[in-house]
């Protein structure tokens, strides 16, 4: 008997671990099933989530947008701020060298202002000095002094008038002599063209000037040349102002004349 009375607590302590154990069991399945159901909820929720993103009527989308239109419009978005972001250096650069220029000529205007006032200030010391000059002279000038400049000043006047009277007449006299041409060539040696005879003679007595003026007359105005090869290219390209007579060098021949040879009537 006792030993059914052990054998029957041993068994009653096995049921009561068998029970807490089927307990635990039964508390781990519940979690588990929680567990479960959840997750199940969480899967329903990003399905409808991940299709609402994918058309873009659902949780997350934007508007009435794909998301693979949301993906075409940030593309496009990033590739219009990378292409303003490369106007906006371009413009950067066009304005640095822009400011540069301006620079420079702020630069060259501030020098050539402070050349211009340089130059007032010279001005200013010139008109100074001539007032206090005027002022100076005007202090000791009494009117004798005064008529007697006036008169002087007429008299130097007259003989200025006078002298350009008598170098009007002598250019006037001289005007035969005074040849001029334009060069018939490029690099043409003027020293080719000798001038007029006239301005090629000296006479040692000039008692003698009237008679071989009016002996020579025309011909002391005649234009001595090297060679007839300058002559014609004077008067083809050479624009002379009037007709003349030229005598190249080359073709002149040589007459010694004495006062004791005879001459023929």
């Amino acid at each position: 008997v006792e030993k059914l009375v052990k054998q029957a607590k041993q068994h009653e302590e096995q049921v009561a671990k068998d029970e807490e154990r089927l307990s635990k069991m039964r508390d781990s399945s519940d979690a588990a099933a929680d567990a479960l159901a959840a997750a199940e909820k969480a899967v329903e929720v990003a399905e409808v989530t991940l299709q609402g993103v994918t058309s873009g009527s659902g949780a997350g989308g934007d508007g009435n947008k794909s998301l693979q239109t949301q993906l075409g419009d940030a593309t496009s978005a990033i590739a219009s701020a990378d292409a303003d972001a490369k106007a906006a250096a371009l413009k950067a650069k066009h304005a640095e060298k822009e400011l540069s220029a301006k620079k420079k000529q702020r630069a060259a205007k501030e020098k050539e202002g402070d050349k211009l006032s340089k130059d007032l200030s010279a001005a200013t010391a010139k008109r100074d000095a001539a007032v206090d000059a005027y002022e100076n002279a005007s202090g000791g000038c009494t009117p004798d002094r005064l008529a007697e400049l006036e008169a002087s000043r007429d008299f130097a006047e007259r003989n200025v008038r006078a002298a350009q009277e008598k170098v009007d007449v002598l250019c006037g006299q001289l005007a035969g002599l005074d040849f001029k041409f334009k060069d018939p060539e490029a690099k043409f040696d003027r020293g080719r063209v000798k001038g007029v005879v006239a301005a090629l003679m000296k006479v040692k007595d000039p008692a003698m000037s009237t008679a071989l003026e009016v002996v020579a007359a025309g011909k002391l105005y005649q234009v001595v040349v090297d060679t007839e090869v300058t002559g014609k290219a004077l008067l083809s390209r050479g624009q002379l102002q009037k007709r003349v007579t030229i005598i190249p060098l080359n073709k002149v021949r040589s007459i010694h004349w004495s006062p004791y040879d005879p001459v023929r009537v």
